[in-house]
């Protein structure tokens, strides 16, 4: 699958609305317990098609309509992305 992707840091990339992408981040974490309970970071990687991208957010949706309505949208805050790939 790394030969198909063309690697670009998102702050780097010239992603556009319709754009396949697979986003590498990371996620927040809470403890299941009040007490005692080690929490970490979750690495975690989204793939859908970019709806819009701003200084907040990036967002993703997994369908895209013909008539170009996307479904299942999907925010990452900008800050736990690692990198933005467009899949080619």
């Amino acid at each position: 699958m790394e030969s198909t992707m063309a690697k670009r840091k998102h702050k780097h990339a010239k992603l556009k609305p319709g754009d396949l992408v697979m986003i590498e981040w990371h996620d927040a974490c809470c403890a299941t317990t009040a007490w005692g309970s080690d929490v970490d970071i979750h690495p975690c990687t989204s793939i859908g098609f970019l709806v819009k991208e701003n200084k907040k957010q990036l967002v993703i949706a997994h369908t895209k309509a013909e008539d170009g309505d996307y479904a299942g949208k999907f925010a990452i805050p900008r800050g736990f992305v690692k990198e933005a790939k467009i899949v080619e």
